[in-house]
This record gives C-alpha cells, sequence and structure tokens, in this order.
C-alpha cells in the first residue's frame, strides 16, 4: 500500500473512532447520577484524585487530602464507599504530573472523557495490531475487546492506553521509524514494570532508538524532579511501592504474582516479595535477551518490544488481570507469522482473552461469597484512620476484609489457571519459535534482528 494511502485509511480510521468515543462520552454524561453505565471507575477516582492533590501542593500517596478529595469527587457520582476507606493511587511523580489537567475539570465530565479516551485506545490498537502482526481481525477484536476493554474500561484503568502505546511502538518499528517507536516505547512508563522492559529490549536491539531513548528518560526525570522535588520521589521508591506491594501485592485474590501465589501457601511475605522481584527480572530480562531472535524467526522487529512487554506481566510481585492483555501482541504475532505454532498460539489467545478474574466478579457466575470469613470492616479502617499514614495502609486493610472477595483460596485458584495456562503456553510456543534463530549479540550500529 502506498505510504499515502496508508496515512489516509489510519487517519479515516482515527476520525471515525473519535467520533464513536466522542459520541459516547457525550451519551455518558448526559445520565443522571447513579444511572451511568460505567458502573464503578474506581481506579479512575483515585488518579483524579491524587491530581488534585498534587496540583494544589498536597501529598498525593498519604491518606489526605486524597480521601477528602475522593469524597468529594464522590459527591459527583454514585459510588459508594465504606467510610475511612481511601484508594490509593502509586503512580511515579512524573505520572502524576501528566494527569494535573485532572485537577481542573468537574470529576463527572473527565470520567466520561477517560472512558472516550480509552475506548479510542482499544480501537486504535485494533487497527495497529492488524497492520502490524497481519493476523485476522477476527482474532484480533475478541482479544482486546475483553482482555483489554471489557477488563479495564469499566474501572478506569490506565492499560489500554499503555497498550496502544506499546502497539505504536511496534508499528512505528515494522514501519522503519526506530526515533518514533522510542517516544511510543517511552509512553508505556506509565506502566513502570512494563515500560522498562520495553524501553530496555528496544535499547539493546535498536541502535538508532538510543539517543531518544536517553533523552526521553533523563526528561521524564526532570519532569518527575520539578512534580514532586527529592522528597516525594523518594518517598515514591521507598514507601508507596513497598506498602503498595506489601498491601495489595501479595492478596491472592485479584493478584496473578508469583509473589501473592507464594505467600497464599504460606512464604512469609518479605521473601515472597523477594522471589517476586527475582521472578520478575529473571522474565523481564529473557524477553529483553531474546527478542532479537524471535523478531528474526516472525520477520517483524515489532518483536523487541512486544516480547519484553509479554513477559514483564509473567511472575513479578504485582500483576492485576488488566495487564495481562500486554501479553496479546507478541501472541498475535506468533499466530500470524508461525504457521508451525498455530495452533498453540491460537490456545493460547483463546485462554488469555477471556478475563476470567473479573468474570468471577460478576453476580451469579463466580461462587458465591462466604460471608463467615469477612471482618468488620468499618471498625478496621476506622483504627487505620489517621490523615498522615500512607493511603495504601487503609486500602490493605479493605482488601483483606473479605469485603472485596470472600471466595476461598482453591476457588481464587480454580479462576486463574487458565490464564496461567494460557501465558506458559504462549511462553512455550514463543521459546520454540526463538530457538530456531541463533542468539547474537546487538550490534553497535545495525540491528541485530535484522
Amino acid at each position: 500500500m502506498p505510504p499515502n494511502a496508508w496515512l489516509r485509511g489510519t487517519l479515516a480510521v482515527l476520525a471515525a473512532c473519535f467520533a464513536l468515543a466522542a459520541l459516547t462520552a457525550g451519551i455518558l454524561s448526559a445520565f443522571p447520577v447513579g444511572e451511568t453505565p460505567v458502573s464503578d471507575p474506581i481506579d479512575f477516582l483515585a488518579f483524579d484524585g491524587a491530581a488534585h492533590a498534587a496540583a494544589h501542593g498536597a501529598d498525593p500517596y498519604l491518606a489526605e487530602p486524597l480521601r477528602s478529595y475522593e469524597r468529594a469527587e464522590l459527591a459527583e457520582s454514585h459510588i459508594k464507599m465504606v467510610p475511612n476507606l481511601v484508594v490509593p493511587a502509586p503512580l511515579p511523580p512524573y505520572e502524576l504530573a501528566l494527569f494535573a489537567p485532572l485537577a481542573f475539570v468537574p470529576f463527572r465530565i473527565a470520567s466520561a472523557a477517560w472512558l472516550a479516551l480509552a475506548l479510542l485506545a482499544v480501537a486504535v490498537t485494533i487497527v495497529l495490531l492488524r497492520r502490524t502482526t497481519g493476523a485476522p481481525l477476527l482474532a484480533i477484536a475478541p482479544a482486546l475487546l475483553l482482555a483489554d476493554a471489557f477488563s479495564s474500561v469499566s474501572v478506569g484503568q490506565i492499560v489500554p492506553l499503555m497498550l496502544c502505546a506499546l502497539c505504536a511502538a511496534g508499528a512505528a518499528l515494522a514501519a522503519g521509524r526506530p526515533r518514533t517507536a522510542a517516544l511510543a516505547a517511552l509512553a508505556t512508563a506509565c506502566e513502570p514494570h512494563v515500560g522498562l522492559a520495553v524501553c530496555a529490549g528496544l535499547f539493546v536491539w535498536e541502535p538508532r532508538a538510543r539517543r531518544t531513548l536517553a533523552v526521553g528518560a533523563a526528561a521524564l526525570a526532570v519532569l518527575s524532579l520539578c512534580s514532586g522535588g527529592i522528597a516525594r520521589n523518594l518517598e515514591y521508591l521507598t514507601v508507596v511501592l513497598p506498602a503498595q506491594a506489601r498491601g495489595e501485592g501479595l492478596e491472592f485474590g485479584g493478584q496473578y504474582s508469583v509473589s501473592a501465589l507464594l505467600a497464599a501457601y504460606g512464604v512469609q511475605a518479605s521473601l515472597a516479595l523477594a522471589l517476586g522481584s527475582v521472578a520478575y527480572l529473571a522474565a523481564a530480562g529473557a524477553g529483553v535477551a531474546f527478542g532479537g531472535s524471535l523478531a528474526r524467526a516472525l520477520r517483524s522487529p515489532a518483536a523487541i518490544v512486544f516480547l519484553p512487554a509479554a513477559l514483564a506481566v509473567v511472575g513479578g510481585t504485582y500483576v492485576h488481570i488488566h495487564q495481562i492483555a500486554f501479553a496479546l501482541p507478541v501472541v498475535l504475532l506468533a499466530f500470524a507469522r508461525a504457521p508451525q505454532l498455530r495452533l498453540a498460539t491460537l490456545a493460547a489467545l483463546l485462554l488469555l482473552t477471556v478475563p476470567w478474574e473479573i468474570v468471577a466478579e460478576i453476580p451469579g457466575v463466580g461462587p458465591a461469597h462466604h460471608v463467615a470469613h469477612r471482618v468488620d470492616v468499618k471498625a478496621a479502617l476506622a483504627r487505620v484512620a489517621a490523615p498522615d499514614l500512607p493511603a495504601e495502609v487503609a486500602w490493605s486493610v479493605w482488601v483483606r476484609s473479605g469485603e472485596r472477595d470472600s471466595r476461598t483460596r482453591f476457588e481464587r485458584l480454580l479462576f486463574k489457571l487458565p490464564t496461567w495456562a494460557g501465558l506458559l503456553l504462549a511462553l512455550a510456543a514463543l521459546a520454540a519459535c526463538a530457538r530456531r534463530e541463533p542468539f547474537r549479540r546487538p550490534a553497535a550500529r545495525v540491528p541485530a534482528f535484522e
């Protein structure tokens, strides 16, 4: 397809997607309070509240004023929360700076705009994957609509935007535009554990992107320092991340991490987190190291960013069901480019497409709740209501109370097995594919995957 025709077609698709997203946002804004189809944008609530706190010079990582901002936002919404509960926003300071415009927009308008942006991102991701992988639309669209849109949009997650950035990086590499790919890869840093692996893979295997990556990383560091100062950045690294990992990261109900699995079966918390960190480094490192081999085997440079992103959500210390969508691009690429592995990649794709954990939370679908396991969550939250505590403290009390998820450990494990099986099957297929190409040391000037 000629470049001009490709550009016109892409712009037409983007214009149609934007019109659809704008129409959706307009319709949602017209709904009375309590009747919006998006029932629980709980993650966006935290992003918005933290943006308000940071924009007004307050600490966005403490219970106050984050709790007060969230209460004010809830007054415009139908979301109901337990007294003294605060939803944390464990985002790096540079990401909070990017969310700053939310502080000047009413919550319902901002929430509707975020929904429209997420839907637009899903639509663009489908277009990018179709062009980059060559996989049939019948394989791409259901996978993205379920594992990405259905899993993330209703709670206001940022994953659809980051997955779109990842696929934009892959598309730019496929089009021979490494510097554009570097900018898109840097955007994935809003999911730091994924973005780190993606940028490392691009840095190692694409020398022409290294300068852009270095300058972009320096710009993010400057933005982070300007928005939070040294103290806020140290607080994020030394207080917020450990508190979030210990609070929600070890809760087996909503987590797919190695740390949560080990903790659920009796491993001491600090050891479980340490082993999860080792698992993340090993998996992400393997994704970076073998990205070039897979790119040569699949005849697509997009694999050097797709593979690290997929392995970044295998194991680790903190993996939600929303983030499993990062494994889809490389599976779709292998499905389209490796006919001898089509059965294995198709099976992996089917297992990864369904967000089983979200299905388990649908009333009447998942196991019945066991109310006997619950604690008095209001009393427990009252004991940790101090304003100077990290927001993760109250959140972890609520997560562990059984109010959110009171399934038995076996029921929780049962709903995770299909996703884990899909990841393992995908890894086996990708390893078999990459093994056909010998490992080459990254070149100093020329991409080693060519």
